[in-house]
């Protein structure tokens, strides 16, 4: 005849809701390893397209960009700190013909950079379908795989940006970031890189934005998955106790 003590049976019924539970838990991390390789092969593609991407940049020539003639163009008399230009002045309108034929090469490169940022920032697969065991991931995730794609990725750029002695434009495409001096659009290769530089600084934080977004999504999905999970054995637990 069977064990009839009720901690024996009450030991059984535990073990087989414990063992359930963990089945529970199991399923969405094995879905979750699937979804992390996926995640990992589409970092990768990722990060080819963007060494591919780095290698035409390092060859301006390649992006088939509409360089404006800016031959003659100057720019307008008043300017703000008494910058020194390297041309004569034209005429008064020389602030809007510069805009004018400025345009095309800008909106041709923003055109090639945008489509590069659509590709790096898509979407990351819906919340539902991301779960993830806390002692391996992320840490194990970054540490490991894109510690050594940041590094590859650092000095590729390093490399770009001490080509030259590159100065950071502002937003109006003239002044440096202090201030000092003039840099115009009269050299279109210098220039480039100066577009060069800041097209992969937006690569960089675009992959940190997707990065970040992936690994909040599976942090947040893992505490929902345990704390569910940990209810539901403590209600089993109190309901037979």
């Amino acid at each position: 005849m069977g064990n009839c003590n009720p901690h024996y049976l009450l030991n059984l019924e535990l073990t087989a809701s414990i063992k359930a539970e963990t089945a529970a838990i199991k399923s969405p991390l094995e879905a979750l390893d699937s979804t992390i390789k996926s995640e990992s092969r589409s970092i990768r593609t990722l990060l080819r397209s963007l060494s591919s991407a780095i290698k035409t940049l390092r060859d301006p020539s390649s992006l088939e960009v509409v360089k404006p003639s800016l031959e003659n163009v100057k720019p307008p008399e008043e300017v703000k700190k008494n910058v020194t230009y390297e041309y004569e002045h034209k005429n008064k309108d020389e602030k809007e013909e510069v805009e004018e034929e400025e345009k095309p090469y800008r909106e041709t490169i923003k055109a090639y950079r945008d489509s590069h940022m659509k590709m790096i920032m898509r979407n990351p697969q819906s919340a539902d379908e991301l779960f993830a065991d806390l002692r391996t991931l992320p840490k194990a995730y970054m540490d490991n795989y894109l510690k050594d794609k940041t590094n590859e990725f650092d000095l590729l750029y390093e490399g770009i940006t001490k080509k030259r002695q590159l100065t950071p434009l502002s937003s109006d495409g003239n002044l440096d970031m202090d201030g000092k001096r003039i840099r115009m659009l009269a050299d279109p290769i210098d220039n480039q890189d100066c577009v060069n530089k800041h097209y992969l600084m937006d690569v960089k934080k675009a992959i940190d934005v997707k990065i970040n977004s992936v690994q909040s999504i599976i942090l947040e999905q893992v505490e929902l998955l345990y704390t569910d999970n940990f209810n539901n054995l403590k209600q089993h637990i109190d309901r037979v106790g």
